[in-house]
């Protein structure tokens, strides 16, 4: 998920309010998200990532689990990005 309000300092806010939830956030996921905080850029990233590639033989496997993943960010992040964005 990219936090991109337009806004780099608004984006750094947000970001850092999320994660200051991230102990409560990650229990709802597989794994350990990936909280990339890039001071050069505008935008920050929220990400769940695991190894894969479209040619792997588990391609059906790779789409459930990315396709269960957007499912996860939209339940988890939709009510939590309400109460920090402003």
């Amino acid at each position: 998920m990219s936090v991109d309000t337009g806004d780099k300092a608004a984006n750094h806010r947000v970001f850092e309010a999320l994660r200051a939830m991230r102990r409560d956030i990650e229990q709802h996921f597989p794994r350990a998200l990936s909280w990339e905080d890039n001071v050069h850029r505008r935008a920050c990233r929220i990400a769940l990532y695991r190894p894969g590639r479209i040619g792997d033989d588990n391609i059906e496997e790779l789409r459930a689990w990315f396709i269960r993943g957007l499912e996860l960010f939209q339940e988890v992040f939709s009510p939590l990005l309400g109460r920090v964005v402003t």
